[in-house]
């Protein structure tokens, strides 16, 4: 005759092992999500340090970068550089001769500039030599 209590300790044995693997395919399942997780964001931290790497190129090719830019004039000498706070800067600059005797200093934000450089150069020139 069988004891009562040795099948109820079987029962609550059995039990306790699928509790166990229930457990454990959720732990390894959350593992698995994590990877996944990581990998993604992984992907899209490169593609966004890639992105960020070619503003910074652009930027820095769209601004003056010859200096003196005009060696043959004397009366004055200018500089600039442009050091962005974070990975690229909201701001540009240019600097042009009017004529033989105005010099025109441009400084404007990334949202303004929508156009190329040269569009806004001969705009500005345009507007500038109007005021003369």
């Amino acid at each position: 005759m069988s004891e009562p209590w040795l099948s109820d300790n079987i029962l609550l044995i059995g039990l306790d092992y699928a509790i166990i693997n229930l457990g454990l395919y959720l732990f390894l399942g959350y593992f698995a999500n994590i990877e996944k997780v990581l990998t993604t964001t992984t992907a899209e931290n490169e593609r966004i340090s890639i992105e960020l790497d070619m503003a910074r190129r652009i930027q820095a090719e769209s601004l003056p970068n010859n200096f003196p830019p005009f060696p043959e004039r004397t009366e004055f000498d200018i500089y600039a550089s442009m050091q962005p706070a974070k990975e690229v800067g909201g701001d540009f600059y240019d600097f042009f001769l009017l004529d033989a005797d105005h010099l025109g200093l441009g400084v404007w934000t990334a949202g303004i500039f929508s156009g190329s450089r040269s569009d806004f150069e001969t705009l500005q020139l345009t507007r500038c030599r109007s005021r003369l």
